[in-house]
């Protein structure tokens, strides 16, 4: 699982495809999220583990499946096509997520971050709420959460806004379109 794919600095900008992950990946599902989170490349692996073939699934509503000549997916999925894989990636358990997230402080410590904004699901939220408790904050959040609703959001964010901090919710974020990033 990655994040952060971005061809356009790349001498060759070509589209990415499966291909170039089955060749280091050795027969495991991959999955790597384009820096814009819009759309993802996946292996040959992790198709299969979808089931995404030459003869199936037709393009999600609002995705696309990228496909060769031939029908054949190319490993690239593009917005809501993303999610006939992502939804199949194991979720780190709370414990896992703050370690993952003391690790990303302190390596942005490392290199004189201190303040950074964050886009995290909802559910991510109990993650920041137990940080917040922890002495020795060397970090600040600004926190943006995507909501699946916006209703239901609302007492989450109101319950989170009341823990004084150095993470703080500002605001919810929405995929309400495409992006002209992921081509």
């Amino acid at each position: 699982i990655g994040q952060g794919l971005s061809v356009e600095s790349w001498p060759i900008q070509e589209t990415p495809r499966k291909e170039w992950l089955d060749s280091v990946t050795g027969g495991r599902p991959a999955f790597l999220e384009r820096m814009d989170g819009h759309s993802c490349v996946v292996n040959s692996a992790a198709l299969k583990l979808a089931g995404i073939t030459k003869d199936g699934p037709k393009d999600p509503p609002g995705g696309v499946i990228d496909r060769d000549a031939n029908g054949e997916p190319t490993g690239m999925l593009r917005e809501n096509a993303a999610s006939l894989v992502s939804r199949l990636l194991p979720q780190p358990t709370p414990q896992q997520a703050l370690a993952n997230l003391k690790k990303a402080i302190r390596h942005a410590n490392a290199n004189g971050i201190t303040s950074v904004s964050d886009i995290p699901g909802l559910s991510d939220l109990p993650v920041y709420a137990k940080l917040s408790k922890e002495p020795n904050q060397s970090m600040r959040f600004f926190l943006y959460p995507t909501p699946g609703s916006w209703i239901s959001a609302i007492p989450i964010v109101q319950a989170f806004k009341g823990i004084p901090s150095w993470v703080e919710v500002n605001g919810l974020k929405a995929y309400m379109d495409g992006s002209l990033g992921s081509h």
